[in-house]
């Protein structure tokens, strides 16, 4: 039984069964609690999807994702989440995925699961703004002794309704947009930083850093007019040629790291989740930048 991330598998578990890199793979532009996320039923399978605490939630042979409460479900009280999401499903051919008409799509990587698509180990489920990681079997994983064990929700059939039914059934308050913020560029000097101020708070950054950053408050700006969902998007490869990236032949895995590493820059100083990684798209601010000159 390895004490290694259950998706990379590369570095320690810090974040329940994930390392804190896989975590930052599935953060979306809203925050919600574990509690938000709840299990109705009996699993009795051994895959099961992990969630943005590095929580494991077994699965059963079907099961349906959404606001719903009746089982077989996995319930996610979020308002970019229908209350019929998607189904899930173990076929001859594999576990299978498909979107159930919801408002906000379901995504496999970067495939649309409008008709199904199949899900394999280490492939990402995001549903409207919530990600998960799919492992088919997860009977070996368990999380590490120090790991944030009291980040993951429980699961299966000990998991109990809230006392309030109202609680579940109703949406938490819709996203209409992205909150407005004052951002400041300023070009890197001699010393080869850039300093970017939003709403007061200053973010030291290195020149492919600053980029990044000068990139996705362009492409906000030029999609105002976009739907909210679809906003300010910036796929990894239209940002490969134009980056200072250190690589001689620069890839995803180049912008992946550049990104967490301007993520952790902008929590060190308050502003948590910066920048979101939506599967298809690319990423975005989850911002609205209004410049100050």
């Amino acid at each position: 039984m390895s004490d290694d991330c259950a998706i990379c598998h590369r570095v320690p578990m810090t974040v329940g069964v994930l390392c804190s890199d896989c975590a930052d793979e599935l953060i979306g532009p809203v925050t919600i609690t574990p509690e938000q996320i709840q299990s109705y039923g009996e699993a009795n399978t051994e895959a099961a999807l992990i969630d943005v605490w590095g929580g494991l939630h077994r699965l059963p042979d079907e099961i349906v994702i959404g606001r719903t409460i009746d089982p077989p479900a996995l319930s996610i009280i979020d308002s970019s989440i229908s209350r019929q999401h998607a189904r899930l499903w173990r076929s001859e051919e594999g576990w299978r995925v498909q979107d159930m008409g919801s408002t906000n799509r379901t995504y496999v990587d970067a495939g649309n699961a409008v008709t199904p698509l199949v899900i394999k180990t280490g492939q990402q489920l995001r549903l409207g703004y919530i990600g998960f990681f799919f492992v088919a079997d997860a009977s070996s994983i368990r999380p590490a002794p120090g790991t944030l064990r009291g980040r993951t929700i429980r699961v299966g059939a000990e998991t109990r309704a809230p006392a309030s039914d109202t609680a579940v059934v109703d949406p938490v308050p819709a996203v209409t947009d992205l909150p407005l913020a004052a951002v400041e560029l300023q070009q890197p000097t001699g010393g080869g930083v850039g300093l970017v101020v939003i709403d007061g708070k200053r973010l030291e950054l290195t020149l492919p850093q600053y980029e990044l950053i000068v990139k996705l408050v362009d492409r906000m700006l030029a999609s105002a007019a976009d739907p909210v969902e679809t906003r300010g998007f910036v796929r990894p490869a239209d940002l490969m040629g134009v980056l200072s990236l250190e690589a001689s032949k620069p890839d995803e895995d180049n912008i992946r790291q550049l990104v967490r590493r301007v993520r952790r820059t902008s929590a060190r100083v308050g502003i948590r989740d910066l920048i979101e990684t939506r599967y298809g798209l690319g990423y975005r601010l989850t911002i609205t930048p209004r410049l100050k000159s």
